[in-house]
C-alpha cells in the first residue's frame, strides 16, 4: 500500500500542476487578455456583440462578460470564437 500511495501522490501533484486558480491574479491576467484581444479583433473585422455571439451560439451578455475579462471561458466556446475571427488560439492565450 506505500508503493500505491507514493503513486497516487506523484498523480495528484503532477494534476496541481496544470490547475488554475481561477481567483488567482494570473488566472485575472489571462481573462482579461482573452477577452481584450476577442473585442479588439470582432471591432476590427466590424461584427457588433450580437453578430459575433449569434454566430458562436452564446448570448450577447455572455460575450459582453468575456470581453471585460470577467468570465471563464470554456475550451469549446474558446476555439469558436477564434475560429470566428480568425485568430489562433494562442494569440488569444497567450499572456504578456
Amino acid at each position: 500500500t506505500t508503493k500505491q500511495s507514493k503513486t497516487q501522490a506523484r498523480r495528484t501533484e503532477a494534476r496541481r500542476a496544470f490547475l488554475l486558480d481561477h481567483h488567482s491574479d494570473q488566472a485575472s491576467q489571462l481573462y482579461r487578455h482573452f477577452g481584450k484581444q476577442i473585442r479588439e479583433r470582432r471591432e476590427k473585422v466590424g461584427l457588433t456583440q450580437t453578430e459575433l455571439a449569434k454566430e458562436a451560439l452564446i448570448s450577447r451578455g455572455y460575450l459582453s462578460q468575456i470581453e471585460a475579462g470577467q468570465r471563464q471561458v470554456s475550451l469549446h466556446v474558446a476555439l469558436k470564437l477564434a475560429k470566428l475571427l480568425q485568430l489562433s488560439i494562442d494569440k488569444l492565450l497567450e499572456v504578456d
